[in-house]
């Protein structure tokens, strides 16, 4: 966090000291009082009871109701009294955002977003030699102000991740971060426990068409359906398409899969660019052309930024291959388990076997709630659709894309339905050799919890 001085903050919160010092130094600023240090500005919310927290001389307490607030704490420390506590906080924080006049990219989709950031990353690393943003995939809501107060002098660019578990998700990420360019990579169904139903998860995702300045750069996937569908008639800024349709403003043709990934022609403004992307899969071409987009939106130069991606490492357990037990190749895609992200990962199976035999191991997927269930029929039918030779399901709730892909022709002898870590490890090895490729596409996020004995399993499968 830039540094600054309690009398920095007093105007933009409209708050005045009713106990305590104004020559305090702030270097960091919360909401859970579990995380107060020395020289943190603390907004009290919620009335919560402060006795059994221990507060520095330092710290500062903004409040709306001081007299529950210095009952509790010692009077040494400064309380700022402010008339809506709420208020105040959210005037801190576009206080300071403001204070950085820096290119800010936000990335959101239903899958494909850690990837995307880590490109655009890659990207700008050449350019700048400080750049914030989303850590490991982790883009949970209390993690905002944190990684808002990340960004200090020597920032020069950041790209968050724009998650949805619920609707206004992305409004009030937006809210923090304000992003001049926002990036819509896809939608598909997902998050159903949260939102409820397909059509609030929409909108949920559509909210980054607000979220983003009227005169910022909203980067849309020309080949989503659900996109296309979207209202934007009302943004004012600039929009631009991505995608293999011929009306994209980044196009790619001539795809193919190489040793180390993906290649492609990338087609934009009149130019013609080679492109080499690591890591497999038709998605993570469209990953790339996001990526592309979004720092081309901020000033870097399509020439160069096809040339910096190469640089690319892929994000752990993103369709990572790794030798396996019995020398088989094992595919770890155990990231986390959306239905659009099974169905690339169950193409990207078929796309690298090469004659070998192909085993799916499938899992649960999250968050889809009762509302997303035929999503599991779906994933059978593209399980059929592939031509896998052995599908190896985990759980209740994956039956049903083993009937699915058994009522699309599927022999039934290919088809193990487990329930247990040893089941899947004694199914697999009675199925695979050197001459096999092996999917294993359950949520790793999830796995200790859902799964216990997984992490063993795993360790046996990938050989560690």
């Amino acid at each position: 966090m830039k540094t600054l001085w309690l009398t920095d903050i007093l105007v933009p919160i409209k708050g005045h000291i009713i106990r305590g010092k104004e020559n305090i130094k702030i270097i960091n600023a919360v909401y859970d009082p579990e995380k107060i240090q020395k020289n943190t500005l603390y907004f009290h919310f919620n009335e919560i009871n402060l006795e059994n927290y221990r507060f520095h001389s330092s710290v500062v307490c903004v409040t709306d109701n001081p007299s529950l607030v210095m009952k509790a704490i010692h009077n040494k420390v400064t309380v700022v009294k402010v008339k809506d506590v709420e208020e105040a906080y959210w005037s801190f924080v576009r206080f300071y955002r403001g204070l950085f006049r820096i290119p800010v990219i936000g990335v959101t989709g239903t899958c494909g977003k850690t990837t995307t950031i880590e490109m655009i990353k890659t990207i700008l690393s050449h350019k700048y030699r400080h750049v914030q943003s989303t850590i490991d995939g982790k883009n949970r809501l209390s993690l905002n102000l944190p990684y808002l107060l990340n960004i200090d002098e020597k920032t020069e660019a950041a790209v968050y991740e724009l998650g949805v578990s619920h609707p206004r998700c992305i409004e009030y990420s937006c809210n923090y971060f304000q992003p001049q360019v926002g990036v819509l990579l896809n939608i598909g169904v997902y998050h159903l426990l949260g939102c409820k139903t397909f059509e609030n998860y929409i909108k949920a995702k559509a909210e980054i068409i607000d979220g983003i300045a009227g005169n910022g750069t909203l980067i849309l996937n020309a080949d989503d359906e659900i996109i296309n569908k979207l209202n934007i008639h009302h943004f004012k800024g600039q929009i631009l398409y991505f995608g293999f349709n011929r009306s994209a403003h980044y196009r790619a043709e001539h795809i193919r899969y190489t040793s180390e990934g993906m290649e492609f022609i990338l087609h934009v403004a009149n130019k013609n660019y080679l492109v080499n992307v690591p890591g497999y899969g038709e998605h993570n071409v469209y990953n790339a052309l996001a990526a592309i987009a979004a720092v081309h939106a901020i000033g870097i130069d399509p020439e160069e930024a096809t040339e910096w991606i190469a640089d690319f490492q892929p994000v752990r357990k993103h369709l990572q291959f790794s030798p396996g037990m019995a020398g088989c190749t094992v595919i770890d895609d155990t990231w986390n388990c959306t239905p659009p992200s099974v169905k690339a990962a169950l193409k990207v199976l078929r796309d690298m076997s090469y004659g070998r035999k192909t085993v799916a191991v499938l899992g649960y997927m999250p968050q889809l709630g009762k509302n997303g269930i035929d999503e599991y029929e779906k994933v059978g039918e593209k399980v059929a659709e592939m031509g896998i030779d052995i599908l190896i399901l985990i759980g209740k709730e994956t039956k049903r894309i083993g009937i699915k892909a058994l009522e699309m022709g599927m022999d039934k002898k290919q088809i193990y339905l487990c329930h247990s870590a040893r089941e899947v490890y004694n199914t697999l090895r009675s199925v695979i050799n050197q001459e096999t490729l092996v999917l294993l596409k359950f949520p790793y996020k999830y796995r200790l919890s859902y799964y216990p004995s997984f992490r063993k399993l795993m360790k046996l499968i990938l050989k560690k």
